[in-house]
């Protein structure tokens, strides 16, 4: 087991890089002992617990070759999960946040500035420029499937900055449901949406963790978002998709996956998507998709 003396400082190093600061360290502890436990590298482990265990002070063991280890595999672990998408400005989103005004009607007032804070993660600054289609072909999609009404109970899974989309399409929103995984980012939200005047409900939920689907048992909503979400929740936790999708009280779910690396060099195959249409084929859902801004996404009912 964890020196647990030791553990505080550790969370606090381990969030020492700027795009990890935003994390709960309650999340960055949890992962931490999970980490831990798992089996991946159990010498190397092993060894570290062992050093910490044996160093008299942290900052003995902040020297060490062990802490060096524990601090880059963890931080590549948070990183799949958050990190990645966090870019150099994002600290500046509550002051940019207290410019913007809210108007009346369908007028679009600070569009510039909400364009601003949509730039400062990166999934949301990708496809700034295509959200007002992407919705449109959502829309269209929905009343395709006959589930077309004139407001949408959104629920936004993992949603990062995009909840400040909604100024393309607010006047369809009748809730909007919001969660992360870090609390900071969702009292960000909560502030954006409350100074919107959308009713809304913020939460944060680790969908790498089953336990913790209960959060969305009261949350009906009539389309779900889970926007270049499934990719990192995979790579935590193998076939955690179809858990996480049949949780989902929803009438239609909308998941997208990005059609270039996170680097940007490099093109992903259609094909490697495969999974996922036949996971949708063998739940019996049927779906559409389309492909916008670097992202493929694909809409669906539940049968």
């Amino acid at each position: 087991m964890i020196n647990m003396k030791y553990l505080k400082e550790l969370v606090a190093d381990i969030k020492g890089k700027k795009e990890l600061k935003g994390l709960d360290d309650s999340f960055v502890e949890k992962k931490l002992l999970s980490y831990l436990k798992s089996a991946e590298h159990n010498q190397d482990k092993d060894r570290a617990l062992h050093k910490l265990d044996a160093s008299k002070t942290y900052k003995q063991f902040a020297k060490s070759r062990e802490h060096e280890f524990l601090m880059k595999n963890m931080r590549a672990e948070l990183r799949k999960l958050y990190g990645v998408f966090i870019l150099e400005d994002y600290g500046k989103r509550n002051e940019i946040l207290d410019s913007i005004k809210y108007c009346e009607g369908d007028e679009l007032c600070d569009l510039e500035l909400h364009k601003k804070l949509l730039s400062l993660h990166k999934s949301t600054k990708e496809r700034l420029e295509g959200y007002e289609e992407i919705f449109d072909n959502i829309f269209s999609i929905v009343r395709d499937f006959g589930h077309e009404k004139e407001k949408y109970i959104i629920l936004d899974l993992g949603c990062g900055m995009n909840p400040v989309s909604s100024i393309f399409y607010r006047k369809r929103i009748k809730k909007y449901f919001a969660s992360d995984v870090s609390e900071q980012d969702c009292r960000f939200i909560r502030e954006y949406l409350k100074k919107m005047r959308i009713a809304s409900e913020v939460f944060t939920i680790d969908l790498t963790e089953e336990k913790e689907y209960g959060k969305l048992k009261n949350m009906k909503a009539d389309i779900c978002l889970i926007f270049k979400t499934l990719d990192q929740l995979e790579r935590v936790k193998r076939n955690i998709s179809e858990k996480l999708l049949k949780a989902v009280d929803a009438e239609i779910i909308v998941v997208s996956f990005p059609t270039v690396s996170i680097s940007g060099k490099n093109i992903i195959d259609v094909s490697k998507r495969g999974w996922f249409e036949k996971l949708l084929d063998r739940l019996g859902w049927k779906f559409e998709k389309f492909n916008i801004s670097n992202e493929l996404f694909y809409v669906f009912k539940r049968s």
